[in-house]
């Protein structure tokens, strides 16, 4: 997986500070998307376990409420295959931090994702605790 973007200290994509991932790579090609450059999956940086623990060391700061994820696409199964044991150590590491996900997927289209392991992925991703979704 590639990022576009990490904002440490944001305060616009969600409630309170928080830490904002845009990953790179988006299949719906919204008119109007305010981020067209991070349509493309390999735009960015590649997401590493150094980035990784990074972000996560932001995300303890006590003054950050949580995670928001946006894009691209996080849930693209690509991004989201990727994003699922970084979430899993954000909940284990930090459970009072919440996440936000921003998507141009529905709700409905997530759960008639066609494969069992689209099927798992998007049902470990949904069951996170303290997760919020937001539908663009």
């Amino acid at each position: 997986m590639h990022y576009a973007e990490i904002k440490y200290f944001d305060v616009a994509n969600g409630p309170g500070i928080r830490v904002s991932l845009f990953v790179s790579g988006c299949p719906h090609a919204c008119p109007g998307c305010f981020n067209e450059i991070a349509w493309n999956y390999a735009y960015g940086e590649k997401y590493t376990e150094e980035v990784e623990e990074k972000v996560l060391t932001a995300l303890s700061k006590p003054e950050i409420q949580g995670l928001s994820l946006l894009g691209g696409e996080p849930l693209y199964p690509a991004n989201l295959h990727a994003l699922l044991p970084f979430l899993r150590k954000v909940k284990e590491r930090l459970p009072k931090k919440d996440i936000w996900c921003y998507s141009g997927y529905t709700y409905e289209e997530l759960l008639s994702r066609g494969g069992e392991e689209k099927k798992s992925s998007t049902s470990s991703f949904l069951t996170l605790p303290s997760l919020w979704m937001v539908v663009l």
